[in-house]
């Protein structure tokens, strides 16, 4: 019986892969996997952007204080110019700049006291002015910060009475009338003179789709909410040139997918564009709170399953 195993054991012995042997024997083995996995992974962080630090975000971090920086010289020129300039007109417009540069500080850093600053020179402004509908529609800005809303709408209102079509205060008076004083007909009366003028200034379409919803009237609404989505806002350094925030640009636009979402689940019913628009909703959302309502407020229908 020995006799006849050996010969047996060396011919399973010289059966095994030498894959196995290796795995079985060889002690390298597993270092060198390890090995090729670091350099695997060094190469992938080398060769795709998403895996590197991003340049943007540090250039991003430092542009508030870039911009503290630029508003703190202006306001010193400024103020060197109230001391040398001779002429009243002139005088007025320094008034009047060193009050947005103020409110400007105000809206970067939340002190009260820039916004202060800027009621005071924008009300020295006014007193030594003629009519210009931009000062009073500034001053109209500064009592919305204020929550001052009844100040605030004489002021927009004083601005349209010298320039009828001062786009900015018919569109803040639309959101004051919308939001603070729910009042809709005002509000809807002073979007449409605002699209009649640009019907593609951002929030507007948004603002009149939800007014639109309110009333019932579903169709205008989701051709207000459609068309807030086809509003050019790539071009952000245009965009940069109005006093609307990136983030409220942003903001229409997610809940106008959101809106639609609504309306292709219930009154127009149409799955696909639903679910586009939900989806759309989903990326654009940061919160995951709201994402998680807007999902299951939709699984009441059909969006979702």
């Amino acid at each position: 019986m020995i006799a006849d195993s050996t010969p047996s054991t060396i011919t399973a012995a010289s059966e095994v892969s030498p894959y196995v042997y290796l795995v079985r024997h060889d002690r390298l083995f597993y270092p060198a996997i390890f090995l090729v996995w670091v350099l695997l992974l060094w190469v992938i962080y080398h060769n795709y952007p998403y895996m590197q630090p991003s340049v943007v975000s540090s250039e991003t971090s430092a542009a508030p204080l870039r911009g503290l920086q630029i508003i703190q010289k202006s306001i010193g020129e400024l103020k060197n110019a109230l001391l040398t300039e001779k002429n009243s007109t002139q005088l007025m417009h320094v008034n009047h700049n060193l009050g947005i540069e103020y409110y400007d500080l105000y809206k970067l850093t939340n002190n009260i006291r820039h916004l202060d600053s800027a009621r005071i020179f924008f009300t020295t402004s006014l007193q030594s002015s003629p009519p210009i509908a931009r000062f009073y529609y500034n001053m109209g800005r500064t009592y919305t910060e204020y929550r001052d809303h009844g100040r605030a709408k004489s002021f927009y209102e004083k601005a349209l009475s010298y320039d009828p079509n001062h786009i900015l205060a018919l569109h803040n008076l639309a959101l004051l009338n919308y939001f603070e004083l729910h009042r809709l007909a005002d509000a809807k009366s002073y979007m449409l003179r605002v699209l009649a003028i640009n019907p593609n200034l951002p929030v507007s379409n948004f603002i009149l789709g939800e007014i639109s919803t309110d009333e019932k009237d579903f169709t205008n609404a989701r051709m207000f909410y459609e068309r807030e989505l086809y509003i050019d806002t790539t071009n952000m350094v245009r965009l940069r040139q109005l006093p609307i925030s990136e983030s409220s640009i942003g903001y229409s636009v997610g809940m106008s997918h959101l809106r639609l979402a609504m309306l292709f689940s219930t009154r127009f019913i149409d799955r696909d564009r639903a679910q586009s628009n939900l989806y759309a909703y989903l990326r654009m959302e940061p919160d995951s709170a709201n994402r998680a309502n807007a999902i299951a407020e939709l699984k009441k229908y059909w969006v979702m399953q």
